[in-house]
């Protein structure tokens, strides 16, 4: 009789210890749910903003890199006038043309890779996760396949012979007397005209993809900002 009591007691000491375990772990579990949701708000606060500064990043990019791709349309267009000689294209490679392709446009992406590294992004659902994971994915894509080496080889072939225009240089001054006299002719004008079209090239393919990661940008900020609407 006596242990019969002594068991039922210690049964139920035991699932008193258990149900307090389970309060705990649940008490726990609730309290680690809430900390990584206030890690994912203030991850996704962070990742808003980098895309609005990405936003008005790109804005620039694209107009300024329309703008060097009109200018070298037209020296295009010049150098196809059945006016134009070997003097005028001497004029236009000093006076008009110019090397630079548009500057890389500083893009955030520390609140993602936070985001990824610690997992949270897993919190998220799929109308938010997925859009975000492709969203960073073309954007790592367009960084690491813009290749400006073939151009910069061309560059570097050509100024080995003959100069560019320095900025606020005058037209009248020493180079741009040299640069006019050209010995290999067919060379000058083969040199000049790749690297022109290898140019409106890439600055076709910065507008297209700035154009393109712009609308994913500003698609992905909406989202975001709405997430819970």
């Amino acid at each position: 009789m006596k242990s019969s009591k002594y068991l039922k007691y210690a049964l139920g000491e035991i699932v008193l210890v258990v149900i307090g375990i389970l309060i705990a772990i649940s008490l726990n579990t609730l309290k680690e749910q809430r900390k990584a949701q206030k890690e994912l708000d203030l991850l996704t606060i962070s990742i808003i903003e980098e895309l609005s500064s990405d936003t008005v990043y790109l804005k620039k990019a694209i107009a300024n890199s329309r703008d060097m791709l009109l200018a070298n349309q037209s020296i295009q267009e010049k150098m196809q006038l059945a006016s134009t000689n070997l003097d005028t294209i001497k004029r236009l490679a000093y006076e008009e043309f110019s090397p630079i392709l548009p500057k890389d446009v500083p893009l955030g992406n520390l609140a993602i890779e936070r985001l990824e590294s610690s997992g949270l992004i897993e919190l998220y659902d799929d109308t938010i996760k997925l859009p975000i994971v492709k969203h960073y994915q073309s954007q790592r894509s367009i960084i690491a396949n813009t290749n400006t080496n073939i151009y910069l080889e061309s560059i570097n072939l050509y100024t080995e012979k003959y100069a560019f225009r320095l900025k606020g240089a005058s037209s009248q001054n020493y180079l741009n007397k040299t640069i006019m006299t050209i010995e290999n002719e067919r060379e000058f004008l083969v040199l000049f005209n790749q690297i022109v079209t290898y140019r409106t090239f890439m600055l076709s393919v910065h507008v297209d993809n700035y154009e393109g990661l712009l609308k994913s940008t500003s698609e992905l900020l909406h989202r975001l900002k709405n997430r819970n609407a």
